[in-house]
């Protein structure tokens, strides 16, 4: 009875700070909002008019408390309040079984402009960087049918690369961001749709002198390459055969299809200006300024183009089906799409982060190229050493934690690099692992 009471007395108080903290949080955000310099977007009084649920289980026929969803949607509110996102989507599956699937928001036009197109679950994203971790395992999936090895040299299959000394380069140091080719200097973002244009100049590039780096969008470069060598055939249809239709998606390709361009979720320029030395850090990891990468994502080149280290398409629903299909050691349905010893592999990665010389901060990447859940940076919330995902484009994460058995999928439009969201951004991944405890 003791320890009843003392639970109970516990989750009153973590309630009322976590209101005043919502109070307060959103009396900032609403004072940043107002602020001359900073982007910000319309918001309605009543969230209500702009939130779309689709279909989910009862929390409490997995053990969780019945109004498990809705405090952890409260947490996207808060993100949603901050006005630095036109739309956010977040599903969550607990043990296979979906427990949030909502959206907050419009994709495209403002809230209130007749116009604006309405959002759904359905609303299909960009998962920027979110794309590398679905493209390594697709490379990993050729070493799993003994076309490749990721400890091959990349010179083994496109030997131009071996220039410069590049030679003992491996695939499995390209998408762990060891591959010492990180960035490239480019004159307009177009440029990056210019696929044997990239490719030569990554095979003519001097390797960087930095044990890891993050390789923003280089990577699938080389990735599409080999696939395409290898098989014959696009990454694309690669993509199609091994993952898009046997998990049954609807979207989840490299680039988006003409029909479905008047209901995505356009990525727009948010939060506080940014200045002085900060605007080195968007340079570094892009090449490129934050505003020319947003605006350019837009555009039909950019929608046309396939780009397997940035521009697949999926919404939050597919990403949490993804993930879950890691869980479940590969298998979707009656279907193995990955044997489990692959993503046992995929997952791997040593103990401790490496110092990353394109953040600047310790970060830590598995064989497969995922990002591990490791201090300093726990992008999946604290208590998960077992997650692992991939951040995309600043805002975006999609990953799972075995600990929980959940697999998660939160999408959002806005691109700020600085601004009041960043306490509304952290909460929802920790208010998730929160009401999902582990098992």
């Amino acid at each position: 009875m003791i320890i009843k009471k003392v639970l109970k007395a516990t989750r009153s108080i973590t309630d009322i700070a976590g209101r005043v903290t919502n109070q307060t949080t959103d009396l900032a955000n609403r004072a940043v909002a107002m602020t001359p310099g900073v982007s910000s977007v319309s918001i309605p009084d009543n969230l209500s008019d702009v939130t779309q649920i689709g279909e989910e289980v009862a929390t409490s026929d997995l053990g969780l408390a019945d109004d498990c969803a809705d405090r952890v949607w409260g947490a996207v509110e808060g993100l949603y309040r901050s006005r630095m996102h036109n739309q956010i989507s977040l599903c969550v599956r607990r043990e296979g079984e979906i427990i949030i699937n909502r959206s907050i928001g419009v994709p495209q036009g403002q809230v209130g402009d007749a116009k604006a197109v309405p959002g759904s679950p359905d609303t299909p994203f960009c998962l920027f960087s979110g794309s590398k971790a679905v493209s390594a395992l697709l490379l990993c999936k050729f070493e799993e049918l003994g076309e490749i090895s990721l400890d091959d040299p990349i010179s083994k299959y496109i030997p131009d690369f071996s220039k410069h000394g590049k030679g003992e380069i491996t695939l499995g140091d390209l998408i762990s961001h060891r591959a010492k080719i990180p960035s490239l200097d480019l004159e307009t973002p177009a440029q990056i749709t210019d696929h044997d244009y990239i490719l030569e100049r990554l095979c003519d590039a001097y390797p960087r002198d930095a044990k890891q780096a993050y390789h923003a969008i280089t990577g699938g470069f080389i990735i599409a390459e080999v696939i395409e060598r290898v098989t014959g055939k696009p990454v694309q249809s690669a993509l199609d055969t091994y993952f898009r239709k046997p998990l049954g998606m609807k979207y989840f390709t490299y680039g988006l299809q003409k029909r479905y361009r008047g209901k995505f979720a356009k990525a727009h320029v948010s939060g506080i200006p940014i200045l002085g030395p900060m605007k080195r850090i968007p340079l570094k990891i892009f090449g490129m300024p934050i505003e020319a990468v947003v605006d350019f994502s837009n555009e039909d080149s950019f929608l046309d183009a396939v780009l397997p280290a940035g521009n697949m398409f999926a919404n939050a629903e597919e990403s949490s089906r993804f993930y879950q299909m890691l869980l479940d050691n590969g298998l979707y349905g009656d279907q193995q799409v990955l044997h489990h010893d692959t993503i046992r592999k995929a997952r791997s990665g040593g103990f401790l982060p490496a110092w990353d010389d394109t953040f600047n901060i310790p970060a830590h990447f598995s064989r497969g190229g995922f990002m591990l859940n490791t201090p300093p940076v726990m992008l999946f919330g604290f208590s998960a050493p077992r997650a692992f995902g991939h951040l995309g484009f600043i805002n975006t994460l999609t990953w799972a934690d075995p600990g929980r058995m959940i697999s998660v999928g939160l999408l959002t439009s806005g691109k700020p690099f600085l601004g009041p969201h960043i306490y509304n951004f952290v909460a929802i991944p920790n208010a998730i692992n929160y009401h999902c405890p582990k098992l």
